[in-house]
């Protein structure tokens, strides 16, 4: 399974910036493999945004997280998490270093995510999936 990160929205200047930075962080992703026939390539959405202030209330109600989805025809899992607010302050105002474990960080915690997977995704180990990236964001010194 491959696994890709994107960042669908950005809301600020500096963070489209430091978004640029995935790119980066993708060709670390891609020494990562996961064995799953029903899956090939998990993909998050990563929303960089500021929901607070004056320019920005009300963003939640106005933009809903895509909910998990499987792509029957190219065996694609979706979904998206937020990073904003003083964890995106904290990402956009670190090293690469720092960056790239606040992402790892930031991916392993959105993995609640994988407990509403679809009816056609059976047996999908979701704990030893999160284990062994966990293992291998240790082994390239993310975490």
């Amino acid at each position: 399974m491959k696994l890709e990160i994107s960042v669908p929205i950005v809301n600020d200047e500096k963070a489209f910036n430091k978004s640029l930075f995935i790119t980066t962080f993708n060709d670390i992703l891609s020494g990562f493999h996961f064995e799953y026939n029903l899956i090939n390539k998990l993909e998050i959405g990563i929303l960089m945004v500021y929901t607070e202030g004056d320019n920005f209330e009300g963003y939640d109600d106005w933009y809903k997280l895509k909910k998990l989805k499987y792509k029957d025809f190219d065996k694609t899992l979706y979904y998206e998490f937020f990073l904003k607010n003083d964890r995106l302050n904290e990402f956009i105002l670190a090293d690469d270093d720092e960056s790239k474990k606040i992402l790892a960080d930031e991916i392993l915690n959105s993995f609640f995510n994988l407990d509403k997977l679809p009816k056609k995704i059976i047996n999908f180990d979701k704990e030893r999936f999160k284990s062994d990236l966990k293992s291998f964001f240790v082994e390239q010194k993310l975490l």
